[in-house]
């Protein structure tokens, strides 16, 4: 929870104020506009406390209210609870503590905290899911929801008003309330989870006696669930529940042994909390879900499309076919096989081994890598850690790592394929057991996959400390049980140290000086979170982040796409009749009400081999031929296209791509890029001579001949393209804008230019509209000079350093563009940039890399990625686009970074590599930012060489092949980086969080 004091005391001194005023408990009734019908006047001294004071035990009359009482009281003490977890155990004193005992229930009234916020305004517990702290603030201030409008936006405190909207609930359904325990208890067991119905009923009963009927009815009317006639059809909503959890395997179980309705309901309740079906997937599936096998499109009826792309990697034709029938449409009937012959640990462990890649597939779809962990209670040490990836940092996995470890206690740990007896850990290595149970729930990222992510010489000492020796089975021994369960090596980042989690964070006290706005989400369930960059002209009231409206990926699913995105979906019928020779897609849109339609099937993809230098390759393996990285696609050997020093015939020659000369005569390709010379853009790019015009593309004047007409005004629109319809086809460098008046603009056509005065408009309409001159395209640009013509890294010369930045582009050096650089792919040095200038780079302790073609170094980390063109083109057919650009596949991915100080740049190399570049946003950024930005760049580039869901569901972003990740060197943070680029990971990371989730399901 954030720092709130000084709203905490505003509220208790107007707390104080309306007691003073003689309202009494008028003030918990006042809602946003209605009052319920009585009132009660207390002329009682208010006592302010923290906590609920002993002497209101002392009033109970009997021994089950006081022995609740001290329960409460205990729990306060030694948890320091929020307010709706305070207001959840004043509920549960209600099942002991009879309505008749006045005294006990007046002192409630005047002690309680949460009780004193509810009285200011009976919403006021909802406060603290406020993710904005100007909006907490303001919602500890307000006494009805009208006044939470001009600080708290609906569209971004989603959870705030949803908690609200419950509230709003409560007070219907407790309106009869004919006194004020029955209201306070009735209202908590609306808004509090965990309580099971049947405990909800028998409070009530308890406590609104005479009333009961009516608040009865009203609860069980908004609170009855749905279910299909078939409970196997209901089986995905199990899946919308958190990973690990008792309410997901609850779920699960109750539906396959086919529990009756209301064991069912019953048993879901208490795991699950509360039907709260505005604010929990899984609820609302069950209690608003549509017939899974209903006549709909197959693009609305999908299970989920994100894991439905996992099913290729499978090793073996039936878990590929049971993977592809189980999330596209046929889940009921296939879960169960798919479950146990795939992915259970009842299924051989060599079996689930094979089946890795498919694992390890879904396992980052259900939980992708997130940089940094905040806001943890019990596993604190693991908060403040900006530069480390992890699965699950949440309040959920917090609580259950304490209540995991008090298992723990028993004196042995049970693991799938073991149990390991031991000393009491309360007194033994109680630290270090802490240490390892967070990190089995909150699951940092690391390289290689092991049962248990504990380092070898750490599971040494653990056990050579811990292990019960008397109790340990025959032929079990410590080094056994170490190689078995941690066979990785701290040496090569293998395995999790625990040794870093025993302390707190090195970076305690300036880790908030990197912030990641989105993590976690402060959207609704069906949105997306952006980092906001937008020049915003009121920055006081302006967040860091923006919500958009998204779509799903299936019914099921934990993948979203922002509206209008066009996706890939595997066709699972289509391929089923292919014998899993060949992948067959559908692409669809993200349209109207946030479903996916208006879907169309692509070519087959085949899955033919390749022949190499080393043997057959299968379609999709990534391999090495020399120097150069490649991979088999579609019977295709796809290579990058260094030369290497090897090679015979090598010597003597330029050492540049395609063996071309270092001399510097621009050239523009028709494609929209400038190529140093004639000799790469036809050796290297395969642009042909008459597709060339003398000059950089900067340099030539798209709108001389007017292309536009006289209605309609042409503004230059440079663009490098990267699909190729047509052989004549060109890419067009040109817009065509309508002059017309302000209020006809489209003000939600989102492609922001800066002008002159550095003032940020959506579009060129609305500029062109306030008569302002274009400045340059893009965001307006922070820590820059706007005035001097740059050479960017992409060769392409900027009239400033903001333009050449606004355009996603590094700057080499000042001045007009007038060398070839060096490229890093042929391992040599170039020394044709002798008269260049370079600047210095900061920070002084940063070792700089210099992107290929450059001249400069740049503080940043690079990622080099191969393309399919075949694919390219299939996919902007596909999205009726003309072309896809280098602008369009780095708006994607920049869209993907977390770190709001961190950006995206790129551009296409010579060698027809895409080249992006993650660097620091800021005037004076430190080596703890330039990491962040680096291990930024490590997580795209392997969601991309993994083939990941997360990245190639994005139709654009699908033929994204290959990628390389470089890092600039950091020598104060050499010994903690750990690389996310090596090929390990992509097989191995799914597999560890697979085992980590199926040991923790039977601890």
């Amino acid at each position: 929870m954030q720092d709130v004091t000084g709203a905490q005391s505003g509220r208790m001194a107007r707390f104080k104020s309306s007691q003073a005023n003689g309202n009494g408990f008028t003030n918990l009734y006042n809602t946003t506009e209605e009052t319920v019908g009585f009132s009660i006047n207390c002329d009682v001294t208010i006592v302010m406390s923290d906590a609920l004071p002993s002497h209101c035990c002392s009033k109970a009359t009997d021994d089950e209210c006081r022995t609740a009482c001290s329960r409460l009281i205990n729990a306060e003490s030694e948890h320091n609870e929020n307010e709706l977890a305070q207001l959840k155990n004043l509920v549960l004193v209600g099942e002991s503590c009879l309505p008749q005992q006045t005294a006990f229930w007046r002192c409630i009234n005047i002690t309680v905290p949460v009780v004193q916020s509810m009285m200011v305004w009976s919403a006021q517990p909802c406060c603290e899911k406020a993710v904005n702290r100007y909006c907490q603030e303001a919602c500890y201030q307000a006494t009805s929801v009208r006044e939470l409008v001009r600080n708290c936006s609906q569209s971004t405190e989603t959870k705030l008003y949803k908690c609200i909207e419950k509230h709003g609930d409560a007070e219907h359904c407790c309106r009869p309330a004919n006194s004020y325990n029955c209201h306070l208890i009735c209202k908590g067991t609306h808004m509090v989870s965990g309580l099971g119905r049947q405990k909800q009923r028998q409070i009530i009963r308890r406590q609104c006696h005479g009333v009961n009927q009516a608040i009865m009815q009203c609860v069980q009317n908004r609170h009855r669930p749905v279910r299909e006639s078939d409970p196997q059809l209901s089986l995905p909503c199990c899946y919308e529940a958190p990973a690990d959890s008792e309410c997901r395997n609850t779920c699960i179980k109750g539906i396959q042994l086919r529990y009756p309705e209301n064991v069912f309901m019953e048993q879901l309740v208490k795991s699950c909390g509360v039907p709260k079906i505005h604010s929990d997937p899984l609820w609302a599936c069950f209690l608003l879900n549509t017939n899974i096998e209903g006549d709909v499109d197959m693009e609305r009826n999908i299970i989920d499309g994100a894991r439905l792309q996992c099913c290729s990697k499978a090793n073996t034709l039936a878990c590929r076919n049971l993977c592809s029938r189980t999330f596209s449409t046929d889940w009921a009937n296939t879960w169960d096989d798919f479950n146990t012959k795939c992915q259970s640990l009842a299924a051989p462990v060599l079996d689930v081994i094979m089946e890795g890649p498919m694992l390890s597939c879904m396992a980052e779809v259900e939980e992708p890598c997130q940089l940094g962990c905040d806001g943890l209670n019990f596993c604190s040490n693991f908060n403040n850690r900006p530069t480390e990836l992890f699965r699950s940092c949440n309040t959920q996995t917090d609580i259950a790592a304490r209540e995991s470890l008090t298992s723990w206690q028993n004196g042995t740990i049970r693991l799938p394929q073991m149990s390991i007896p031991v000393k009491d850990i309360r007194e033994c290595e109680p630290e270090t057991w802490k240490a390892l149970v967070c990190a089995l729930q909150i699951k940092p990222c690391n390289r290689r996959a092991t049962p248990l992510p504990l380092c070898r010489e750490d599971c040494f000492h653990i056990l050579n400390q811990c292990v019960d020796h008397s109790r340990m089975k025959p032929g079990h021994t410590l080094q056994l049980l170490c190689n078995t369960l941690s066979p990785g090596d701290s040496k090569n980042g293998d395995c999790i140290s625990v040794k870093k989690y025993l302390s707190e964070s090195p970076h305690k006290h300036y880790g908030h000086v990197i912030t990641s706005p989105c993590n976690p989400n402060p959207c609704d369930d069906n949105q997306v979170c952006w980092i906001n960059r937008r020049k915003c002209r009121h920055p006081e009231v302006c967040l860091p982040y923006v919500c958009h409206n998204a779509c799903g990926m299936g019914a099921v699913t934990n993948m979203y796409v922002p509206k209008n995105t066009y996706v890939r979906i595997p066709d699972a019928e289509k391929d089923r009749h292919s014998n899993g020779q060949c992948m067959h897609y559908r692409v669809c849109q993200c349209r109207h009400h946030n479903n996916l339609d208006n879907c169309k099937r692509l070519p087959c993809v085949n899955r033919d081999p390749c022949s190499s230098s080393k043997g057959p390759k299968k379609h999709g393996e990534h391999f090495h031929d020399d120097c150069n990285r490649c991979i088999c696609q579609s019977g295709r050997r796809l290579c990058t296209q260094h030369r290497c020093p090897t090679e015979p015939g090598s010597e003597g020659l330029t050492r540049l791509p395609c063996d071309c000369s270092p001399n510097f005569v621009a050239q523009c390709g028709t494609n929209g890029k400038t190529y140093p010379n004639s000799c790469m853009a036809q050796k290297c790019a395969k642009i042909r001579s008459h597709e060339l015009i003398a000059g950089t593309c900067s340099s030539i004047d798209p709108c001389a001949d007017n292309p536009c007409g006289d209605e309609y005004r042409c503004m230059p629109k440079r663009s490098v393209c990267l699909s190729r319809g047509t052989v004549d086809s060109s890419c067009n460098q040109y817009e065509c804008v309508a002059v017309m008046g302000i209020d006809q603009c489209e003000r939600h056509d989102h492609e922001p230019v800066c002008d002159t005065d550095n003032d940020e408009y959506t579009n060129i309409c609305l500029l062109l509209a306030k008569k302002k001159r274009l400045a340059y395209r893009g965001h307006c640009q922070k820590y820059c000079s706007d005035n001097g013509v740059v050479c960017g890294h992409n060769g392409e010369s900027y009239n400033s350093e903001c333009a050449a930045l606004a355009d996603r582009t590094t700057v080499d050096y000042w001045g007009q563009c007038r060398a070839v650089g060096m490229y890093s792919g042929n391992l040599t040095q170039s020394n044709n940039c002798e008269n260049v200038a370079c600047r210095a780079v900061g920070p002084k302790h940063c070792q700089p890399i210099t992107p290929p073609g450059g001249c400069c170094p740049v503080c940043a980390a690079e990622i080099r990625i191969l393309y399919s063109q075949e694919l390219m083109n299939v996919a902007a057919s596909a999205m009726n686009s003309a072309e896809i650009t280098v602008a369009d596949i780095l708006l994607i991915l920049s869209r993907q970074l977390s770190v709001i100080q961190c950006d995206l740049y790129g551009y296409l190399s010579v060698e027809n590599n895409l080249v992006i570049l993650v660097a620091p946003v800021s005037a004076r950024p430190s080596m703890l930012l330039v990491h962040a930005c680096s291990k930024e760049a490590e997580r795209l580039g392997y969601l991309i060489q993994s083939d990941s869901p997360l990245m190639k569901s994005y139709l654009a972003l699908s033929p994204l092949l290959l990628a390389s990740v470089h890092t600039p060197g950091v020598a104060s943070l050499q010994s903690t980086a750990t690389s996310l680029s090596t090929p390990s990971l992509v097989v191995n990371t799914g597999l560890l969080i697979y085992t980590l989730y199926t040991w923790l399901h039977y601890v």
